[in-house]
């Protein structure tokens, strides 16, 4: 499933980064769906996350699983269960999807008084 640049764009925003635990890589990202688009899942901000290839072809080729919440903490589990946890890189940080949905309102510019 080929994911809409803008939101390819706002994912690795919100991600900062390949979300695999202690993976450091920002660059030549690849978006990814948790609940695969082929099994139902929606190609929307809530089901998708950023990864590098490496880490993309674990979960594609290798038996790994990512289960938890885009915007919160990822659960890696090997194809063996031992489980590994990544939290987002800006963490505390308010989400795209916070600002979206309670904008602040706007101070009037201020004005120069002679």
């Amino acid at each position: 499933r080929t994911i809409p640049q803008w939101l390819a764009r706002i994912v690795r925003a919100r991600d900062g980064g390949c979300r695999f635990p202690q993976c450091e890589r920002t660059l030549w990202l690849q978006v990814h769906h948790l609940k695969h688009w082929a099994d139902g899942g929606p190609t929307d901000l809530d089901n998708l996350i950023t990864l590098c290839g490496f880490h993309h072809r674990l979960i594609h080729n290798d038996g790994w699983r990512i289960e938890g919440n885009p915007g919160g903490a990822i659960t890696w589990i090997t194809k063996w269960g031992t489980k590994f946890e990544r939290h987002p890189r800006f963490a505390g940080i308010e989400t795209i999807k916070e600002i979206h949905s309670n904008p602040k309102p706007v101070e009037p510019p201020l004005r120069r008084t002679a």
